[in-house]
């Protein structure tokens, strides 16, 4: 009898194990799942494009544009103009290089129920240290692209 203790112990040890085992695979394929579902929320994205846009990083906002481009509409004359993604980088480059942030923040976020959702954002800026502040009042539209969504639009508001 005392030699049939190890081996239930090991027997009842390696039932635990692949139990363990199962539990953790399944609770790191619902974690992806949450992942890609928390990833295909307009709220991931902005609050991406709002980090990209705090760091001045023009990489992670050009990866971040819709494949069909981007349309910006900034200053007062209101004109718009059209960037492809790898365009936007260099956009984003000197719109960076020439202001500097010192924040971004969100107003308000529409909630998503068509094919794109606009958000209003405050972004705070200046031109060299020391220079005034700069106020500038955003909406930034994106467009579902599969299961992502995507800057499309940066409309300046007065």
């Amino acid at each position: 009898m005392l030699q049939r203790t190890p081996t239930r112990f090991r027997t009842t040890a390696r039932a635990c194990l692949a139990l363990l085992v199962l539990l953790l695979a399944a609770g790191t394929a619902a974690g992806r799942d949450a992942d890609r579902a928390t990833a295909s929320q307009p709220s991931a994205s902005y609050l991406r494009i709002a980090q990209a846009w705090e760091d001045g990083n023009p990489e992670v906002l050009a990866d971040l544009i819709h494949p069909d481009g981007l349309q910006v509409r900034i200053g007062k004359g209101g004109r718009a103009t059209s960037y492809s993604p790898s365009q936007a980088f260099y956009f984003f480059k000197n719109l960076f290089r020439d202001n500097l942030t010192e924040s971004f923040d969100y107003q308000r976020q529409q909630k998503a129920t068509g094919p794109r959702v606009h958000a209003m954002a405050v972004w705070r800026c200046r031109e060299a240290p020391g220079d005034p502040l700069h106020i500038r009042r955003l909406v930034l539209v994106l467009a579902r692209s599969g299961d992502t969504w995507q800057l499309t639009e940066i409309n300046t508001v007065r």
